[in-house]
């Protein structure tokens, strides 16, 4: 009967550990960024434009509510580093997406800065994060 048990413990054993093929512990494959979307890509335009026109309000438009706060403090900065802002969304990278988040990656002056985008809903994006 000890031993019956001991066979049953053992079989039990191997078919209910993790084999290589589902390791739960091992990282998902990482797949590339999605491209972006129209209203996302007009989103950018728009806040290019209205950073090399160092238009304060177009500026502010593109943005949340809950990030305009702090965005207008820091729009009291020289308008060249203004300017330069939106020269470096041209050169954005995107980072990630999906359907109502995405992330890019600017460098400004050699130093590297992350800007969110969020679908604020029925399509509308707008950044809500510098």
């Amino acid at each position: 009967m000890y031993v019956l048990g001991f066979i049953i413990a053992m079989f039990l054993n191997m078919n209910s550990t993790c084999k290589k093929d589902d390791n739960p512990v091992e990282p998902a494959e990482v797949t590339p960024p999605a491209n972006e979307t129209t209203e996302m890509t007009n989103l950018s335009d728009s806040l290019i434009s209205a950073f090399k026109s160092i238009d304060k309000t177009r500026i502010l438009n593109c943005v949340s509510d809950e990030c305009k706060a702090t965005l207008q403090e820091e729009l009291n900065n020289t308008t060249a580093d203004i300017a330069a802002f939106g020269s470096a969304l041209e050169k954005r990278t995107l980072i990630y997406t999906s359907e109502l988040y995405a992330e890019y990656e600017v460098e400004v002056n050699g130093q590297k800065y992350n800007v969110a985008y969020a679908n604020c809903g029925d399509s509308k994006w707008k950044v809500v994060r510098f």
